[in-house]
């Protein structure tokens, strides 16, 4: 299992993004995934309905922020002149201030590309298994 991002504050200013690994919403909603319910924030959920009533559970959250895990530049000062290099959850209003509008547009574009792919083939390969044991069923 991975190191917890979230234990480790994140650099204030971020000067490039490399690569983006995740996203989560962080909702403003009573229910919130907020500490010890972050494992339901690390699945992209946005509240833990389990702890929420029928009524509660029948209505729209009320709002979220959303955050991505960028693995890329950050330094802990604006004059600091070497940069420090990790993953760290940051927020896409951050992101956005900070690296510009196209930057992150470009980086969200190629992190929704490579989840389609990787979905697709989980798709497909279950898909290739069912059909691999309806066959042995038939013989």
């Amino acid at each position: 299992m991975g190191k917890r991002l979230e234990a480790e504050k994140c650099p204030p200013f971020i000067r490039a993004i490399h690569d983006l690994w995740g996203y989560r919403y962080i909702s403003l909603a009573l229910y919130a995934c907020t500490p010890p319910h972050t494992a339901y924030c690390r699945a992209g959920r946005q509240a833990d309905i389990s702890e929420m009533r029928m009524e509660q559970r029948s209505q729209p959250l009320p709002g979220s922020i959303i955050e991505y895990i960028v693995h890329g530049e950050f330094a802990w000062q604006e004059n600091d002149t070497n940069s420090t290099f990790g993953a760290w959850w940051v927020p896409l209003r951050s992101m956005v201030e900070q690296v510009g509008k196209e930057e992150v547009e470009q980086k969200l574009d190629e992190f929704d590309e490579e989840v389609k792919r990787l979905r697709s083939l989980v798709i497909d390969a279950v898909e290739n298994s069912s059909e691999d044991e309806q066959v042995l069923e038939n013989e």
